[in-house]
């Protein structure tokens, strides 16, 4: 066993880091448990089995030493004598010529005009779409199409590989619908030639449980999102004719997937962000205020830990921005960067936090 902590220096200040153990059963099995956050309010409790399954052609994973001596001992033993190591989470896989082995088949990344990564077919295809399907027999099922699911099962953990998620309603439009026109995919014709070379795959209703409807016709991906004006749906991407939108559908209808490889959360004055896609216009957006620890779920005023920071314009977070801070003043200041975390309070036109003749224009504010 290793006893660790995650990216820290060695010492007795181990505040808000990652405390835990490590087991090495066999050289493919082992456990780690620990707590994360310790000594702090926030402290969880962890766990995490790991188990090396035969690597495919090819692939390898990269290996970390985690201690220089292997540790083995059959009886009770005291934690706090093994040595402290330091380990990083950036955790790589390596794999050979671009493939990923999932449930028995083998999956290539695609990178769209977004710079995202996608799998190369839907999941539980067979082979990648192409022009010669488009011909096909009305109701055929051709090896591109995959799998059909029903909404519930978008949220399960092995419904992508490893890395892998179904896309949000903002993902999957970023690459098709709201790209420029010249590469907009905006029909049956262009979801088929686009770089995700989406079959006209059809899709299962409540009536028709057992054979797909508009197969051959009609091309159907399940997004992740839930309807927001209704719970009791889920949007998904639909391209028929000359035509490809949004829309949303009740949560039994069964849809293709398509995987987009998740984002790492970015780490900004303490605070963990996600990042999110906008449906209409592909641009990306943290997903919740500067300084919120969660994302808003609620229309209650009582929601605060959603509410974030309050910032005056083009004043950088120096103190003031926190809604705890009372601490007020009216005396302008002197230049843009104030030495002091108050609250400036203006009481004269033009209303501003400093004085009129510091950056008057706002130019250098808004650099």
């Amino acid at each position: 066993g290793t006893y660790y902590y995650w990216d820290a220096k060695t010492g007795p200040n181990i505040r808000g880091n990652i405390l835990g153990v490590a087991i090495e059963l066999t050289p493919s099995v082992s456990f780690e448990f620990g707590q994360e956050n310790n000594n702090t309010m926030d402290a969880k409790s962890y766990g995490k089995l790991t188990v090396k399954l035969p690597l495919g052609n090819k692939q390898k994973f990269t290996n970390f030493a985690i201690a220089n001596k292997a540790f083995k001992d059959s009886h009770k033993m005291d934690l706090g004598a093994l040595a402290w190591v330091e380990r990083s989470n950036k955790i790589m896989i390596e794999r050979g010529e671009n493939s990923i082995k999932f449930k028995g088949l083998s999956y290539k990344i695609v990178t769209g005009p977004s710079g995202r990564n996608w799998l190369d077919r839907n999941i539980g295809a067979t082979a990648v779409a192409t022009v010669a399907e488009a011909t096909a027999a009305a109701g055929q099922k051709m090896p591109s199409y995959g799998d059909y699911y029903e909404f519930s099962k978008l949220s399960a953990a092995d419904i992508c590989p490893l890395g892998f998620s179904v896309p949000t309603d903002g993902e999957l439009a970023a690459d098709t619908i709201t790209l420029p026109d010249a590469t907009k995919v905006n029909s049956v014709a262009t979801a088929l030639s686009s770089f995700l070379k989406l079959p006209a795959a059809g899709g299962l209703n409540g009536a028709n449980k057992d054979k797909p409807n508009n197969v051959g016709s009609e091309v159907y991906l399940w997004t992740k999102t839930v309807d927001r004006m209704d719970v009791k749906k889920g949007y998904y991407w639909i391209a028929e004719g000359g035509t490809a939108r949004l829309d949303s559908a009740i949560l039994a209808h069964k849809f293709p997937v398509r995987c987009i490889q998740t984002e790492e959360p970015i780490l900004f004055n303490g605070v963990s962000y996600n990042m999110i896609t906008s449906p209409n216009t592909g641009r990306i957006w943290l997903d919740r205020n500067l300084g919120a620890t969660k994302v808003a779920d609620s229309k209650d005023a009582a929601d605060t830990d959603a509410y974030g920071d309050l910032y005056q314009w083009g004043r950088r977070k120096d103190g003031h921005e926190d809604r705890e801070n009372t601490s007020i003043s009216t005396t302008l200041a002197s230049s843009i960067t104030p030495a002091s975390g108050e609250f400036i309070k203006s009481t004269v036109p033009p209303f501003d936090w400093v004085g009129a003749n510091v950056d008057s224009d706002g130019s250098e504010r808004a650099r």
